[in-house]
């Protein structure tokens, strides 16, 4: 027989992007995008808040846990919209199945809470699958072990890191023209 240990959950957010979100959100600013400040909105405990292209993490420090969202797909393209000059209208959208981690803080407080030798839960990664019908089925979650890479906190359209679009190379898909 084993022993399972109990592992956190994180929690599904509904985010509704605003126009009062719009107007105070700043362009190519992982922490104050307009994601960011909604995910602020619909989580009021969430500190440390940041998202890119990839994810959208944050912590919730009265749980010592912080939590990291694949950023869903329209989302991505409104970020990219976004950091590229264009408002997206308002819309919503979920942030569901969470990779749950220890917070620095949270790791602090656990080793201060715990004797010395006690094994976190959260240090090792561990995945369950959650069924569901349709393309819903073997969803994986992932708790504990390292969170996915993250780059600097500039970001500059819509992806850390990405320099956007090179107009002088085009590349064209039509068969060039011969002389005759």
């Amino acid at each position: 027989m084993t022993s399972h240990t109990k592992r956190p959950r994180g929690p599904v957010i509904y985010v509704s992007i605003t126009p009062e979100i719009l107007e105070r959100a700043k362009r190519a600013n992982s922490r104050q995008c307009m994601i960011a400040e909604a995910i602020k909105e619909a989580y009021p405990g969430a500190s440390s808040v940041a998202v890119d292209i990839q994810t959208c993490r944050f912590t919730a420090p009265e749980k010592g846990l912080r939590y990291v969202y694949l950023t869903p797909r329209v989302t991505q393209m409104a970020l990219l919209d976004f950091d590229q000059g264009i408002d997206p209208k308002p819309f919503e959208f979920t942030l569901k199945l969470a990779q749950v981690l220890r917070s620095r803080q949270g790791y602090k407080k656990f080793k201060e809470d715990n004797s010395p030798g006690t094994s976190d839960p959260l240090s090792k990664p561990y995945t369950r699958f959650l069924s569901g019908g349709g393309s819903a089925g073997n969803n994986p979650v992932r708790t504990g072990g390292r969170a996915p890479p993250q780059m600097k906190m500039w970001r500059k359209f819509g992806l850390k890191g990405f320099k956007g679009f090179d107009p002088d190379v085009v590349v064209s898909t039509t068969a060039p023209e011969s002389a005759a």
